[in-house]
């Protein structure tokens, strides 16, 4: 998701990209690198699989151009050091959510078998988000939950970790989402500045919300990013995925996954070829087309029009 955006009174004049799927880490919270190494601005997901049981210590890799948001997948336990005191005892469990800014020291003592996914968000990119909704650029703070457990990030994060190894099978522009949807949450909920932007309730106006809506259904046909949607409401992504969530219980994606294959099924009726159906819902090939209608609707396309068909006799 290569880009240079400019977005209110901040011009990101630095790419941003997700480095791919999640990968393995080979130490508990260092940074997975690829062949093609790791660029600094790009935002890197880990999965950390963990079976001991027993109790024992763990000290993470200090990064001085990263923020590092870890969400635990398990039931393990949790005894929580930050610069050498202590920040959480005892906590832990699915969701359990421990935010890391760039220099700081964390070392943890562990009981039970640890699952977790590390999002690895370099500084410039949190920075110039957080101040695109402060009007300003500088480092955030946070409140950090020292691994408390946190209902919303686990059904967020479960997902990245079913992704690991599906290169070529797991649709990346979902990944982004589902990343920019924890990110998004986590700035509104723990940043200590940014929690007074807030709207009073929370979601999108009903204004906001109508435009969102007619854009994305305006453009069921074609291939429209989270940045696209985010620049019609015009707020940064992270944000407005927090905020569109609020609004409709689902991710932009999630959402707009749903629209298009609602559109399909329309077309489908109308006993239009399905390569040609793929393409006027935003899939660029008819294979993807068939396994995004599959989870969707639990069958595939010709199934689903041969049982309409039948159903109309």
């Amino acid at each position: 998701m290569s880009q240079s955006v400019s977005t209110g009174a901040v011009s990101w004049s630095t790419p941003v990209q997700l480095q791919g799927l999640p990968a393995n880490e080979r130490i508990w919270r260092e940074i997975p690198r690829r062949e093609s190494g790791t660029g600094g601005s790009q935002v890197v997901i880990g999965h950390w699989t963990d079976s001991r049981v027993e109790h024992r210590e763990l000290v993470a890799p200090v990064f001085d151009r990263y923020f590092t948001v870890s969400i635990l997948l398990g039931k393990a336990t949790v005894d929580c050091y930050k610069n050498g005191k202590l920040s959480g005892r005892g906590t832990g469990g699915v969701g359990g959510l421990q935010l890391t800014a760039p220099g700081e020291r964390i070392q943890c003592g562990f009981r039970g078998a640890n699952e977790s996914i590390h999002i690895f968000f370099p500084s410039d990119l949190i920075e110039l988000e957080c101040g695109e909704e402060r009007h300003s650029v500088a480092a955030p703070l946070f409140d950090d939950p020292a691994f408390r457990v946190d209902p919303v990030l686990g059904p967020l994060a479960q997902p990245l970790a079913a992704a690991h190894g599906e290169e070529g099978r797991i649709d990346v522009a979902y990944v982004e989402g589902q990343v920019y949807a924890i990110l998004g949450h986590v700035l509104s909920r723990y940043g200590r500045e940014s929690k007074t932007d807030m709207p009073v309730g929370g979601g999108l106006s009903s204004a906001r919300l109508r435009s969102t809506l007619d854009y994305m259904e305006a453009y069921l046909a074609e291939p429209i990013t989270l940045q696209d949607i985010a620049q019609q409401a015009g707020l940064s992504r992270m944000h407005f995925a927090a905020q569109f969530r609020l609004a409709t219980g689902t991710t932009p994606h999630a959402f707009l996954l749903n629209r298009r294959i609602e559109r399909a099924k329309t077309l489908l009726e109308r006993d239009m070829p399905i390569v040609q159906v793929a393409l006027a819902v935003g899939f660029q090939a008819q294979a993807h087309f068939t396994t995004a209608f599959r989870g969707v609707s639990g069958t595939t396309p010709a199934r689903w029009r041969a049982q309409q068909q039948q159903t109309r006799r």
